[in-house]
């Protein structure tokens, strides 16, 4: 029992470490700068896949011939999202590539950044709450959840910041369509799972 609480402590102290690190002003610079341009690499491949995936998601959604009503309004909010993924990545390539080697603007740079991804999985979730409608998965959360959190470096604040806010608005949303709770505990227990292995 002992051996098994000093575990836990040590765990617990590892997430400490990591949440609340301080570095020192002379290296912050610096390290901001790295993180930054570090992340000006990776996510315009992160935006450019978000756009090729959205627009062939549109062009078969086009396609699709639908009777029930329902279907039909959760596919029409789902060609919606994906018009605001599509705009959100464009207008944030557009700005990387118009302000890319500006020193000055760093905290804003990353502001911007931290704004980008909160919206995007935000997108996500929202997209998983109107997939109840029609197909009753949470896919477009968990993978919202892991496009963003893997490629992307930012504090681990503001991640726990963005995936608990998403995870509050996903509960709030299945709640709101009133689905069977062994379904809305399934639901939140994979949402749950996939926070944690984002996380860790």
């Amino acid at each position: 029992m002992e051996l098994r609480n000093i575990s836990i402590y040590k765990f617990i102290d590892k997430i400490k470490n990591c949440v609340f690190y301080d570095i020192p002003i002379i290296y912050r610079e610096d390290f901001d700068k790295k993180i930054l341009q570090e992340n000006n690499n990776r996510t315009p491949i992160v935006c450019l896949i978000l756009i090729f995936v959205n627009l062939i998601q549109l062009l078969f959604q086009t396609r699709k011939t639908i009777n029930n009503q329902s279907v039909i309004v959760a596919y029409r909010n789902l060609n919606y999202i994906c018009l605001l993924t599509i705009l959100f990545s464009a207008l944030y390539l557009l700005r990387l590539y118009t302000n890319y080697f500006n020193d000055k603007s760093i905290k804003f740079s990353r502001s911007i950044l931290v704004i980008f991804v909160f919206l995007n999985i935000i997108l996500g979730t929202i997209t998983s709450i109107n997939a109840q409608l029609y197909q009753g998965e949470i896919t477009g959360y968990i993978v919202a959840m892991f496009c963003f959190s893997i490629p992307i470096i930012l504090n681990p604040k503001e991640y726990i910041i963005i995936h608990f806010t998403n995870f509050i608005i996903l509960i709030i949303g299945l709640k709101a369509i009133n689905l069977y709770p062994f379904k809305f505990y399934a639901q939140l227990n994979n949402a749950f799972v996939t926070m944690l292995n984002v996380k860790l």
